[in-house]
């Protein structure tokens, strides 16, 4: 009778630990997605050109950008960015979100090595809010210049190509890993608001 009452509380105690694990683990929510494709330079960023005739020369690229926020729904336990020091995200394209990516600007630009040698970037970055809820993440993805010279020859694509590449840039996938295993999908096309492209592109 002993042993069986000792078994079962050390059994309630296993149960209560596992519990107490499972409830403050995180788990995340996509509760928000803007969408946007801008030339905001606070945004984008500036290229600063270093060789030939435009050396020192500042451009501003349009940029595909997104916003996206996840929300820890876990009823104990708070985020740590200490505890996502191995985090890696990104931005997992639909087959066609990609074939319209690679007609609009000549790659596919979810592809990072693609920008080797086209002169423009690929950038993204994540906080944490202080009440440790919620996980800010952005990632942008630039698409030319309005102005191309030889140090950056990738022509921003013209209003209608942007139009249409914002239309279809929900399709896609938020992606979490940690040491290179997945442990978060998220489908952006459920929680999209897209905003409209940037005036003064002229048609290619």
């Amino acid at each position: 009778m002993k042993k069986a009452y000792v078994l079962t509380l050390v059994l309630i105690l296993l149960a209560s630990i596992l519990l107490l694990r499972s409830l403050s683990q995180p788990k995340f929510e996509l509760i928000e997605s803007q969408i946007e494709i801008t030339k905001d330079s606070d945004v984008t960023g500036t290229i600063v050109v270093t060789e030939g005739e435009d050396i020192g020369k500042q451009l501003t690229p349009t940029a595909l950008h997104y916003r996206l926020i996840l929300e820890n729904q876990a009823i104990l336990g708070q985020l740590h960015k200490e505890d996502f020091v191995n985090l890696d995200y990104y931005i997992e394209a639909h087959a066609e979100l990609k074939q319209v990516a690679t007609n609009t600007v000549g790659f596919n630009v979810f592809d990072p090595s693609a920008y080797i040698s086209s002169g423009v970037r690929h950038g993204s970055s994540l906080t944490i809010e202080d009440n440790r809820n919620r996980m800010h993440i952005d990632l942008r993805y630039d698409l030319g210049v309005d102005e191309p010279t030889d140090y950056v020859n990738l022509k921003a694509p013209s209003e209608d190509q942007q139009e249409n590449l914002l239309k279809h840039a929900a399709k896609s996938y938020l992606v979490l890993t940690i040491d290179g295993e997945e442990f978060g999908r998220f489908s952006i096309e459920n929680h999209q608001s897209l905003d409209t492209v940037p005036e003064g592109n002229d048609e290619k």
